[in-house]
Formats: structure tokens, C-alpha cells, sequence
């Protein structure tokens, strides 16, 4: 019986497109998690309706799996969770739920703040007046720290709210994907120690 012959090796070109069209499948993931439990950009909370920055919704408890303790003085902030295609230091470790080739844009504080000094955290901040909304706070306090171009964050949604009582913010996590890479590091040293990438293969 002839023996039946071996599919032929991917070449560079095949693996390249594989990759892409993977990490197309990982940014689709994200915003199939932002449709079921988040709300669109343009429907993030702002300054139009001001008590939303501060509002727990009822849905936050079931997407993040408990009731969070509430803070009696809240202060609304907002944090830009960036995930992209992995950039030079590839992952250590193996994920079954995670492509290998997507990382996280990552800060550790100053340890000079007064509020979660040296924690390691996504960048972000408090919304300033002039912001539009949170997803404008999350974009301008992550070019602030990290000097990433906003032009190139493709924003997904907005994750339901978290109260933090620890520091009395209402903390607004605003997805995305990083469609176009920008240089990052410390842009201002007494809000950030280091800006990093990580595999989110390594943090599971």
C-alpha cells in the first residue's frame, strides 16, 4: 500500500499569515467579551451623565464573579487594558486559552505616589474634566505615562466598573487592541517606575 505523503511544511509566508490570522481570532475573542459584558465606545460613560462614572451596574458582579466592597466617597478613573501582537521577548510559558503571540502593556508605579506606590498596574488615572469620556481618560493617561500614540489603540469597549476601596476610585476598564504598535517607556518618573509588554501566556 503507497504510503500517503507528508503535507508539506509551512513556509515563512504560510506561518506569517497563520499568526496573523490567529491573533485576528484573539482580538475577535476580546470583543466578543466586550459585546457580552461591556458596552460600546460610544456609549461609554461621561460627562453628559456624570453619576455613571461613579454607578456600579448590576452586570459588574456577574462578569467579575463577586460583589466588590463600594467605597462611601468614590472618585471615577479610568485604565487602558492594551492587549497586541507580542513584541521581541516571546513567551516562557504555554496557554491552552491564550495565543502565545499576544502580549499586555503594562506600568509599576512610582514608589513616591501616595496611592498604590510600586504596583505593578495598567496605566491609567483619574478623569479630569476636560475629558469627553473614559475612554478619552484612559487614552490620554496612557500616552501620558507610556508615550504610546493613541492613533494606534483600536478600542474595543468598556468593561463594567470597579470600585477599589483601597485608593476610593470607581476604576472604568477600557479594552483594546493594539492595531498599531507604538514605542513605549517612562515618560514621567514620578508616575511610573517602568512601562512594559508581558505575555499573557506567561501571567496565566
Amino acid at each position: 500500500m503507497p504510503e500517503t505523503p507528508a503535507s508539506p511544511r509551512p513556509t515563512s509566508r504560510d506561518a506569517a499569515g497563520t499568526s496573523e490570522a490567529s491573533l485576528t481570532g484573539a482580538r475577535d475573542q476580546l470583543a466578543d467579551l466586550v459585546a457580552r459584558w461591556g458596552t460600546a465606545p460610544a456609549d461609554a460613560s461621561g460627562h453628559h451623565d456624570p453619576a455613571s462614572l461613579t454607578t456600579i451596574p448590576p452586570e459588574a458582579v456577574p462578569m467579575w464573579g463577586f460583589d466588590w466592597p463600594r467605597s462611601g466617597d468614590p472618585r471615577p478613573s479610568a485604565v487602558l487594558i492594551l492587549f497586541g501582537a507580542l513584541d521581541d521577548v516571546p513567551a516562557r510559558h504555554d496557554a491552552e486559552r491564550v495565543h502565545p503571540h499576544v502580549d499586555v502593556l503594562l506600568t509599576q508605579r512610582a514608589a513616591t505616589l501616595r496611592q498604590h506606590a510600586g504596583q505593578i498596574a495598567f496605566p491609567g488615572g483619574r478623569v479630569d474634566p476636560e475629558d469627553a469620556d473614559v475612554v478619552a481618560t484612559a487614552l490620554r493617561e496612557a500616552q501620558e505615562e507610556t508615550g504610546l500614540d493613541p492613533a494606534g489603540v483600536e478600542v474595543l469597549g468598556v468593561l463594567p466598573a470597579v470600585p477599589v476601596v483601597v485608593s476610593g476610585h470607581v476604576v472604568h476598564p477600557v479594552l483594546g487592541w493594539w492595531r498599531d504598535p507604538s514605542r513605549v517607556a517612562v515618560v514621567d518618573q514620578a508616575e511610573a517606575a517602568a512601562v512594559f509588554r508581558m505575555p499573557v501566556a506567561d501571567l496565566v
